[in-house]
């Protein structure tokens, strides 16, 4: 079931919507101090972290690859998403070990007019953070998910471009009914043909005798 094109492609649909669903929820919540007041910043994992973002949609192009290509051709996409999959994985440790992006913190800065002096050099106007950990997390699991999809994908696409080269060159069988037809016809008219000079025969027959009657 595994090697399966109806298994590995609605899979791999699944995961990626999945995964764009998670980059698309609230990760953070941060609170900054701005002048007397304090503000709160919301930010998606796809906003917060570009790699979140460019994956989720690099998974999707990549099922949409593997959709229009054939033979060595997917075979060796297969192999290319799997590689830069796992590099982002490499890149997705630091999701769950900052609690504060690099990009949320820079949006951070701009907004208080405070740069740095806060713990692990974020910016030192904050004054909150809540991080939804568990988000992050899964959206770690499902890209290992489609990481080992891939991989399957790799091996199954051998047996598909096999499956395909033998429908292609396939012959296409005569139908019984017309085989049958073709020599019910062929046996009637050899029948005619064979009748046809008995007639002939048994009327000059008939014309020679009247002749010897008349003589």
């Amino acid at each position: 079931m595994l090697r399966n094109r109806r298994f590995v492609f609605p899979a791999w649909a699944l995961l990626a919507l999945v995964a764009l669903i998670l980059a698309n929820q609230n990760w953070y919540a941060v609170g900054y101090q701005f002048g007397d007041t304090t503000k709160t910043i919301t930010a998606t994992g796809a906003s917060a972290w570009p790699t979140v973002n460019g994956a989720s949609w690099f998974w999707v192009i990549g099922l949409a690859g593997m959709t229009f290509t054939r033979n060595k051709v997917r075979t060796g996409l297969a192999a290319l998403l799997a590689i830069i999959t796992a590099a982002e994985l490499l890149a997705f440790t630091d999701l769950i070990r900052i609690t504060v992006s690099p990009s949320l913190n820079s949006q951070i800065e701009k907004a208080s007019g405070i740069s740095g002096g806060g713990h692990g050099n974020l910016s030192s106007a904050i004054t909150q953070i809540a991080a939804d950990m568990a988000l992050p997390k899964l959206f770690i699991a499902v890209a290992i998910l489609l990481l080992a999809l891939q991989v399957v994908a790799i091996w199954a696409s051998l047996s598909w471009k096999s499956a395909a080269k033998a429908d292609k060159y396939a012959k296409p069988q005569k139908a019984a009914g017309t085989k049958s037809t073709s020599t019910k016809v062929g046996a009637e008219k050899g029948t005619a043909a064979k009748t046809k000079p008995a007639k002939t025969t048994d009327t000059k027959g008939d014309a020679i005798s009247l002749w010897d009657s008349q003589r």
